[in-house]
């Protein structure tokens, strides 16, 4: 094979097993809490939430 697709193969093959391990983790982390939710989960709901107020006020 040509040196160049060899460093490609390679480069896909790190980016391949980096979002499986990436994707396992996340899973990990979401079974493993008391609710489901994983840690960036509940800046989101009160992130959201805040939103819905504002545009309550705004009406």
């Amino acid at each position: 094979m040509d040196p160049l697709i060899d460093v490609g193969l390679a480069a896909n093959s790190v980016q391949f097993i980096s979002f499986g391990i990436n994707a396992v983790s996340k899973g990990s982390q979401t079974y493993q809490s008391s609710n489901g939710e994983d840690a960036a989960n509940p800046d989101l709901a009160i992130a959201s939430n805040d939103l819905l107020i504002l545009r309550a006020k705004t009406e």
